[in-house]
């Protein structure tokens, strides 16, 4: 790979990086504000711990809870990989 070609792809998963921790924030806000008792109509089914208080969320947010930061550790891996190997094409 050129030089410029991964300064983009560290700009790229940068930017990947910063959404990644968005969505987190927003989804953790939006679990926080859910409801105390489960409303299947909704698909507030599945029960949280928040700091004591059980709270229910749909199963996709569960998904997401456990996926992100997942996908976050991976992109955090890709960013590492690409400035070891910026600074392998620089020396």
């Amino acid at each position: 790979m050129t030089s410029k070609a991964i300064t983009i792809g560290i700009w790229l998963v940068t930017a990947a990086g910063i959404a990644l921790v968005a969505c987190w924030w927003m989804l953790l806000s939006a679990i926080a504000s859910g409801p105390v008792s489960p409303v299947p109509s909704d698909g507030h089914i599945v029960p949280y711990n928040n700091h004591g208080t059980i709270q229910y969320m749909t199963e996709v947010q569960h998904g997401l809870l456990w996926e992100l930061p997942v996908a976050l550790v991976a992109i955090l891996a890709i960013g590492m990989w690409l400035r070891r190997k910026r600074g392998r094409n620089e020396g």
